[in-house]
């Protein structure tokens, strides 16, 4: 409802929760839109899909001359890197699995 966001805009952000596997490459195209706007709605549905896989597609969108575009991508580069830690710190608490001996599998 917005008025200063384009329709592509707000498909973009409402692709963005769409689990499709074709959505995450159309975000990947649209991060090249001539608007701004757009650019900015991917890097915001891309950054909220939580997958720190896509951290590579936002590092270059920092560099955009939208300061609208870089904020956002420096946003999320940030919010992947705190999942990514959080994951690390999760695994390095976690024990590992028990190794079954054959003495203690009963062969």
């Amino acid at each position: 409802s917005d008025q200063n966001i384009s329709g592509r805009a707000s498909a973009a952000l409402l692709l963005g929760e769409d689990k499709d596997p074709h959505v995450v490459p159309a975000l990947r195209k649209a991060l090249h839109d001539k608007d701004p706007t757009v650019r900015a709605a991917v890097v915001h549905a891309l950054t909220l899909r939580d997958d720190i896989a896509l951290e590579g597609d936002l590092i270059p969108m920092m560099d955009d001359k939208q300061a609208l575009v870089n904020t956002r991508a420096a946003a999320g580069c940030l919010r992947l890197e705190l999942i990514a830690a959080d994951a690390r710190a999760r695994a390095a608490r976690s024990p590992a699995p028990p190794v079954m001996t054959r003495a203690a599998s009963g062969h």
